[in-house]
């Protein structure tokens, strides 16, 4: 494992040769981030993954299994167009996953998604050295195009959710608008429903249509790693066709069965 400090000048990165499938992930840390790094780690293509995040003591201090099955670490601050651009040199990936949340409050008015859009976007944006680096964003339902919010529950709790998560909403819109304006056929959207949980894992998930009601307004956050795992592995091969993910795609998603608490 090699660790690049954004902070720091200096910085190294693995000298052999890059894979067909190497991830960047922007949000290690976080939860969905770390959950995606195992999901990776344990398939079957093994694609080289990178960590993108904040601090990588704290990263590597309270997650040293998910610090370990990464290729590197970059610390640095991901609104930062150096930090990214220079985490983005030195990893040698061609996938970007974005998986920025609020930490545990997920109401917190911050619009960090949106700024980390742009970061990126002004990296990617009319750099040769990164002409054929894709995007894969964790979004959520209700943003964008998405209706379902509106929705998601019988009883009346849709509206509560929906105001509950209101901010969180706005910020991913905004973040997904941003991609789309200047790199739509680049970049793909996850938008699971709003409760992610690591409670009774169902091992399936179903996608539904931006006007459509999700079967259950939770959506299992180990299942969804597996299923972001998958499809970036998958979106590589050559002869898969599958990057019709990308161009712009968004997919709305939740679990299948109804999670116990």
């Amino acid at each position: 494992m090699t660790v690049s400090n954004s902070n720091s000048s200096t910085s190294a990165s693995s000298s052999r040769s890059t894979p067909s499938t190497s991830i960047l992930v922007i949000g290690a840390s976080g939860r969905v981030g770390s959950a995606t790094i195992q999901a990776l780690s344990k398939h079957p293509e093994k694609p080289q993954v990178h960590a993108f995040c904040r601090s990588r003591y704290r990263f590597e201090h309270d997650s040293p299994d998910v610090a370990s099955a990464c290729e590197t670490i970059h610390q640095g601050d991901g609104k930062s167009p150096v930090d990214l651009h220079r985490a983005l040199h030195l990893s040698g990936a061609n996938l970007i996953l974005v998986a920025i949340g609020n930490g545990k409050d997920d109401r917190a008015n911050d619009n960090i998604r949106h700024i980390n859009a742009e970061a990126l976007v002004q990296v990617l944006i009319g750099n040769e050295q990164f002409c054929n680096v894709r995007v894969y964003v964790v979004s959520c339902a209700g943003a964008g195009s998405s209706k379902s919010t509106t929705r998601s529950t019988r009883f009346g709790f849709g509206p509560l959710l929906r105001h509950r998560y209101r901010l969180l909403i706005k910020d991913h819109t905004r973040q997904e608008q941003t991609f789309l304006i200047h790199m739509q056929s680049r970049v793909g959207f996850i938008r699971p429903t709003f409760i992610l949980t690591d409670h009774a894992s169902t091992h399936k998930l179903q996608t539904f249509g931006d006007n459509e009601r999700p079967r259950h307004f939770m959506t299992n956050r180990s299942d969804l790693a597996r299923w972001i795992a998958e499809t970036l592995c998958r979106c590589c091969r050559v002869d898969d066709g599958t990057d019709a993910i990308f161009d712009g795609r968004s997919i709305n998603i939740c679990s299948v069965r109804k999670i116990k608490l």
